[in-house]
């Protein structure tokens, strides 16, 4: 009877669509479905520019300092820029593979 022979190795090939994009992201936000999936939109928080500034004139005629003023709150936009559904088995996965490179990055920071 002949013997099955395994391949040793699997070699993946990375392909990138046109739309390819590199998004930068400080945050997330989600949880799980009513299926059981993890639920994960990935925002970039930033707090937004003024729509206008009033700048005083001094005597010399340039501008002087911005008047800072004592706020009640302040607004931050949170700009989702992508949402993502992994099982928890690939959650998972994900997870540690980024544990493993922060790990290694911190290690190396010393």
């Amino acid at each position: 009877m002949e013997e099955k022979r395994r391949p040793k190795r699997a070699k993946f090939r990375y392909l990138k669509p046109d739309g390819y994009q590199i998004l930068a992201v400080n945050g997330a936000y989600g949880g799980m479905t009513p299926r059981g999936d993890l639920m994960c939109h990935f925002f970039y928080e930033y707090a937004p520019p003024p729509s206008e500034e009033l700048l005083p004139i001094t005597e010399e005629g340039k501008l002087g300092p911005k008047e800072e003023g004592v706020k009640e709150e302040v607004e931050l936009v949170r700009e989702l820029r992508v949402g993502i559904v992994l099982n928890p088995v690939q959650a998972e996965s994900i997870a540690n593979w980024i544990l493993d490179k922060v790990g290694k990055a911190k290690s190396s920071e010393r």
